[in-house]
């Protein structure tokens, strides 16, 4: 009889930190690179069965919400009692860096790992770990950072492994990411959750759809309204059901259009559009998790965009510097070389921008910031929770910042859980020092 397959443990390292606040309301396995989240990947290219999670103490209660076996990670530096209970875990499961973006060949060195065996990357960062002598043994690795080979682990370094570390990752990486896994799920075997139809190079309706290329597919349910252009020629085109094309859209592949979005009209080209999100105008290379708003026009390019942002009208953003040299974001308390030659902004989830808001290449805005009263360019980096860039600017009060929140969840028919309600309370906690240092520097 063949061993019984190791489960897997997702866990959140140190790093999570470089990523900022498009990180701060989720746990980094759930950021979306190419056309999944990163545990989504994970969980395609393996077959092993991911039995537990380890975030931060913080996000616990809203993993554990989602019917996810959520364990506190008590690396990040947390005081007072954590409950950790890891039921239904094996005294050997492989342990899992939750930032890794998958594939096959570094899954398969990871899951023939033996107990007393570890994977590191080049700068030292443990990749994935199987404890030999018990769960203490990994912990004492993962929370402790005890170097492996002090507490008896074999280590191999593997060269060929991506992890996020930068911020910047999530825009160098998203569009070839994007490319591979619409080709995967447009290809033969792939068992999308409604029915998914090709639609023929050349067709054309009498409402003007034109497709352009061999690759445009639409699920079961899509509504596509014509004058309507889908261009797969530089990859695929990918509209899931309950989606709706409306009039007056150039869609140029490689794009993926999530469950229940809207595109209002414009070019949209190199994208990942998700679920609920409302798009008009110029986008390119971007990300928009979901839920978000671009209803007017404006152009985001090389972007980042987290859940529940709401662009006013026109609010645009520069991707390239003037003098075509390598875009600078912020990041560990300075500025630092992203090494791309295009880098919009990333801007964190529940931030809303006035209309006419522009932003520099390389901008970072944090979580629940409201973008107003800027003269010019908006600041190349906003901490989370603040009200206003401009002459006014101040602390986002808290309360003031949830009321906004439910009336938003409302107008999608949602509403804003307990868990997600105290996830926005550890952020305005932790972030307030950073906010108040980034407001003194405009005192006096």
């Amino acid at each position: 009889m063949a061993p019984e397959r190791p489960g897997i443990l997702l866990f959140e390292d140190l790093a999570v930190s470089q990523l900022g606040a498009i990180a701060h309301v989720r746990p980094v396995y759930d950021l979306v690179l190419g056309a999944f989240t990163i545990k989504e990947r994970i969980e395609a290219v393996g077959s092993l069965l991911i039995s537990a999670h380890m975030v931060r103490p913080y996000l616990a209660p809203l993993v554990k919400r989602n019917d996810q076996q959520a364990i506190p990670n008590l690396a990040f530096g947390t005081t007072g009692d954590h409950q950790r209970e890891f039921k239904g875990v094996s005294d050997s499961p492989i342990f899992v860096n939750g930032a890794l973006i998958a594939d096959g060949l570094i899954w398969g060195k990871i899951q023939i790992l033996r107990p007393g065996e570890a994977l590191r990357t080049t700068d030292d960062r443990i990749l994935a770990i199987r404890p030999a002598k018990g769960l203490d043994q990994a912990l004492q690795v993962i929370e402790q950072n005890q170097s492996p080979e002090e507490v008896g682990f074999k280590v191999s370094v593997v060269s060929d492994a991506r992890l996020i570390l930068h911020r910047w990752d999530l825009l160098a990486w998203h569009e070839e990411i994007l490319k591979k896994d619409l080709d995967r799920m447009t290809g033969p075997g792939w068992d999308l959750e409604d029915k998914m139809m090709r639609v023929p190079e050349g067709f054309a309706t009498s409402t003007g759809v034109m497709v352009r290329g061999e690759d445009v597919y639409a699920e079961s349910g899509a509504v596509i309204e014509g004058p309507t252009v889908l261009d797969s020629r530089t990859g695929p085109v990918l509209i899931r059901r309950n989606a709706l094309v409306k009039p007056f859209c150039q869609l140029e592949g490689p794009l993926m259009v999530e469950q229940k979005a809207i595109i209002l009209g414009g070019r949209i080209s190199g994208s990942y559009v998700g679920v609920g999100s409302r798009i008009r105008g110029e986008v390119s290379n971007s990300v928009i998790l979901g839920w978000s708003n671009k209803a007017h026009g404006g152009f985001l390019g090389n972007s980042y965009l987290g859940k529940w942002v709401n662009l006013g009208a026109m609010t645009t953003t520069s991707n390239l510097k003037n003098t075509y040299g390598q875009v600078r974001m912020y990041q560990g308390g300075k500025m630092q070389s992203t090494g791309l030659l295009k880098a919009g902004c990333i801007i964190a989830d529940h931030t809303h921008t006035a209309i006419g808001t522009l932003f520099g290449a390389g901008t970072v805005i944090g979580t629940g910031v409201n973008v107003f009263g800027a003269q010019g360019m908006s600041p190349k980096w906003v901490p989370s929770l603040v009200w206003g860039v401009g002459r006014e600017r101040t602390h986002y009060d808290f309360k003031r910042f949830i009321n906004t929140v439910e009336q938003v969840y409302q107008r999608r028919g949602l509403s804003l859980r307990s868990a997600e309600r105290g996830v926005l309370e550890s952020v305005d906690h932790f972030t307030r020092g950073r906010r108040q240092d980034w407001l003194n520097q405009f005192s006096g």
